[in-house]
């Protein structure tokens, strides 16, 4: 059965006057109805289906088997009244008949609901030509998709290789592999997979060959403009748009863009599911509206309680907030309902170290070391250095980031990894290993991890003395940010500048540039990671120290001190803030709160070995 409705919807979704419901929406909303197990549909739940789904027409049947004798039987009949608007029933020997017996089926489908044949686009196309010629490799692929429904995309992701084993030009298999694939972290996967997805797009509807296109070319720096444009003609096709299409826009930084799109888009469908809600509320965190994204999520919550990764998202959203009990409270019903999950244990792990329990932020994230996925086993790694960062324990936190680059075979895992150990080097004054793991991650980086590496190993290039390989970098690094439709990167080249200037000796100019790049940061946090304020706050903080502006640094510093979620992933920077802020209060004679920072920097970083004679100083000055 399950085969089967795969084969119809697909058969019918090559009609470009039929407007088919997914077969992913059809089973969502039956788990929402505690209607998934159920052997036979009543009209009653057909008709809340369609309700909630906004479909006016609805396709009901069965199928029967008697040896190799297949017999499936259709009606078509109006969601609202039940009225038949057409019957079928075929008959056929043996599996290897079924797409025969689908593609009977869906002219009469066509034939009831009056699709004009001689104007369809796709008429001369027949099941097999669109999906695959072999029946195993159809079965496989339902057998995957169903587990994809489910979430479990690790296990499907085996079937979907399986079926492409038997047909390689099975195209929609082929787009699901790549999703799956990202749905688990696994970019390198994902992207070589969506490139065949997208060789193979002729194969696909007109709907599904703008959604291929728009996934492949958002995933290419150099081609999102494309990527914008096939969702803006998806929109005109299907008359909404899509939610990818506010994703897209949200990467960009383009949140009032996204916000429009999105309301729209959840204003238009009367069963939008959880992706646009969710994408809305990274819309509004981004904009610093945190009270706006607490009540978008809390309004798909009234429509889906169960809904774990809307608790996820407003634990989240919490933690932005300062409300670390609500955030406790709605990762642990998480928790709950999926136990185990990546996005809750971070969710948790961020609770331990904002309340400066280290022991408990190591234990939360040292299980995902044993994960069979190589995402969670990386996101293990970075989440046991931060801990072992904050504590100044550099030599430990290094040791498992490099082991996890020999261990994994995904380029761009590595390429992040080895990001990490190139900007925790500079941090540290050691130019020469940063700019060796840069230069790495620039032979397999993508995207914005390409062009952070460029921002790495210019840094490291400067502090070596080498200004024409750190000028050739630069030079990149801007012509990079001025194709993207974004100023995301123009930031970044800006900041950059900052540094370099601040290298240099030049802190007027390393002031100008900074705030520039400040001046291009969103109001607020990005979901759930990445963000970009406390690098360019401390950058811009140590300039005006430089520059003799202790004011003016004392506000970024404290920033930085009270930035709460956004300053996790910044351990060496929040750490030093303490020490720097110290000076200032010292130097304008306020002892009392000088001794006070410089004691809680002391007592971070007295078992490490980072900034070692600064961590003698403090504990001199603080009175320990």
């Amino acid at each position: 059965r399950t085969g089967l409705t795969d084969m119809v919807v697909t058969e019918l979704s090559q009609s470009d006057q039929i407007r088919v419901l997914s077969t992913d929406r059809v089973y969502q909303v039956l788990e929402e109805l505690n209607r998934l197990d159920d052997r036979i549909t009543s009209f009653e739940v057909v008709r809340e289906v369609a309700d909630r789904a906004g479909v006016g027409t609805v396709l009901v049947g069965s199928v029967a088997r008697v040896g190799e004798q297949i017999r499936i039987s259709i009606k078509i009949q109006e969601a609202a009244t039940g009225s038949i608007l057409g019957a079928k029933r075929v008959d056929g020997i043996g599996q290897e008949n079924l797409f025969a017996m689908v593609d009977e089926l869906g002219l009469e489908v066509r034939r009831s609901l009056e699709v004009d044949q001689a104007t369809e686009a796709r008429q001369e196309l027949t099941l097999e030509d669109v999906a695959t010629s072999s029946i195993e490799a159809f079965r496989l692929f339902s057998q995957a998709n169903q587990l994809f429904r489910e979430a479990k995309e690790e296990e499907a992701i085996p079937l979907y290789m399986r079926a492409l084993e038997i047909d390689p030009e099975f195209a929609d298999a082929v787009y699901r592999l790549a999703v799956a694939f990202g749905n688990v972290g696994l970019e390198h996967e994902s992207e070589t997979w969506m490139q065949r997805a997208f060789d193979l797009r002729e194969r696909f509807p007109e709907e599904l060959r703008l959604r291929v296109e728009g996934a492949y070319y958002m995933d290419r720096d150099e081609t999102v403009p494309q990527a914008l444009e096939a969702y803006e003609q998806w929109r005109e096709l299907v008359g909404r748009p899509h939610t990818t299409h506010g994703l897209l826009l949200n990467d960009l930084e383009r949140h009032e863009e996204a916000i429009e799109l999105l309301e729209e888009d959840i204003a238009v469908i009367p069963d939008p599911g959880y992706w646009p809600f969710v994408n809305l509320a990274d819309s509004y965190i981004a904009l610093g509206d945190l009270e706006q994204a607490r009540r978008t999520i809390e309004e798909f919550l009234r429509l889906e309680p169960d809904h774990y990764q809307a608790h996820v998202t407003l634990g989240y959203v919490s933690l932005f907030m300062e409300t670390l009990e609500d955030a406790q409270r709605e990762l642990e019903r998480a928790e709950s309902l999926r136990p185990g999950d990546l996005g809750v244990l971070w969710g948790f792990a961020i609770l331990a170290m904002l309340r400066d329990d280290w022991g408990a932020a190591h234990a939360i994230v040292s299980p995902l070391l044993e994960s069979t996925n190589l995402f969670e086993q990386s996101a293990g790694v970075y989440g046991q250095a931060l801990v072992l960062l904050y504590r100044g324990r550099f030599s430990d936190a290094m040791e498992p980031i490099a082991q996890n680059i020999d261990a994994t075979q995904d380029p761009v895992l590595r390429a992040r990894n080895r990001n990490g150990l190139a900007s925790a080097y500079l941090a540290i004054g050691r130019p020469e290993e940063a700019l060796r793991h840069a230069e790495k991650a620039l032979e397999e980086a993508t995207n914005e991890s390409y062009n952070i590496a460029l921002q790495l190993s210019a840094i490291a290039l400067t502090a070596l003395g080498d200004t024409p390989g750190t000028q050739e970098r630069a030079d990149e690094l801007l012509e990079r940010a001025e194709q993207l439709p974004s100023h995301r990167e123009m930031r970044r080249w800006h900041h950059l500048q900052g540094e370099l200037a601040l290298l240099n000796g030049d802190t007027d100019r390393a002031v100008s540039e900074l705030e520039a790049a400040r001046s291009m940061l969103p109001p607020g946090p990005s979901f759930p990671v990445g963000h970009p304020h406390v690098p360019i706050w401390y950058s811009l903080a140590t300039a005006h120290i430089a520059d003799g502006e202790d004011s003016r640094a004392e506000v970024l510093l404290s920033d930085i001190l009270d930035a709460g979620a956004l300053r996790v992933e910044y351990p060496i920077q929040w750490v030093r803030s303490h020490y720097l802020l110290a000076q200032i209060h010292e130097r304008r004679g306020e002892s009392s709160r000088a001794a006070e920072l410089y004691r809680r920097f002391y007592e971070l970083w007295r078992d490490g070995e980072i900034d070692r004679d600064r961590v003698e100083e403090a504990r001199r000055k603080s009175g320990l």
